[in-house]
């Protein structure tokens, strides 16, 4: 959506650990570019404030906190301070966070964040929102509201609603960079899905596939197979599984099946 107005340089792939900033840096980061969008990935407490101290942040977003990497954390409450992370930062650079409060732990972060603060969700009616979400085989259309403005029939080749609340902290963030809102709906049409995360992959003898192999929570699973049930005909489910689920992983693998 940013790059409706300005030169943006993101993160490609899952580039989200100081060596993959540092590499998305050195070699597509350039010196007019005037943002950069990081993803920041994490494992244990302490790695996002480590990409904290070399992005230096001034907005963020926090797009969920579900169970993934619980092997590595051991508790929900290590996740969520590893997420806190990013908002003390950019709280202590006056900055703003957007938060994607479909989750619980998410909507009880946004409770507890001290800083500038956005709250986004399909259940959430605050100063970006959306209605009218129909999602299909080929993406999603939508009323998007801004504001007391609305505009209809917003549409995206992004498959899955949960996607909507993606977009939603998208253009948040868009609105407060100073876009349009013309510029955002525009942008909101051009976005293609990420490699392996709910894309459509051409293919032979009528066969469609998802390919959705970055896929690794239960709540994704859940979205997927939403996704999943749009779609006519006999249907295949390909995966190794939920992992590094720690002690959750059976019951989480268990919930999936």
């Amino acid at each position: 959506l940013l790059a409706e107005k300005y030169k943006v340089c993101v993160s490609p792939f899952s580039y989200n650990t100081p060596l993959g900033l540092s590499k998305t840096i050195l070699e597509n980061l350039n010196a007019d570019d005037q943002i950069f969008v990081a993803e920041m990935g994490a494992r244990h407490v302490g790695d996002i404030l480590q990409l904290c101290d070399m992005v230096q942040p001034n907005i963020g977003v926090i797009t969920g906190i579900g169970n993934q990497h619980m092997a590595t954390f051991g508790s929900t409450d290590n996740l969520e301070k590893a997420k806190g992370e990013l908002v003390d930062y950019v709280a202590s650079r006056n900055g703003m966070v957007v938060f994607n409060t479909d989750s619980i732990l998410s909507k009880q972060m946004y409770g507890k964040a001290n800083c500038k603060k956005v709250e986004v969700g399909l259940n959430v009616y605050s100063n970006v929102y959306a209605t009218d979400i129909q999602s299909t085989k080929s993406g999603s259309v939508f009323t998007l509201h801004i504001g007391k403005k609305q505009y209809k029939n917003v549409s995206t080749s992004l498959l899955g609603e949960h996607n909507i609340s993606n977009i939603l902290t998208a253009v948040s963030v868009a609105l407060e960079l100073g876009l349009s809102a013309e510029q955002i709906v525009t942008g909101i049409s051009k976005l293609v899905p990420t490699a392996h995360r709910l894309a459509l992959v051409p293919s032979t003898n009528a066969l469609v596939v998802i390919d959705d192999a970055y896929n690794g929570s239960v709540e994704g699973t859940k979205s997927a197979l939403n996704v999943l049930s749009k779609f006519d005909g006999t249907k295949v489910v390909i995966t190794p599984g939920l992992v590094e689920l720690g002690k959750e992983q059976f019951n989480c693998n268990f919930e999936f099946g």
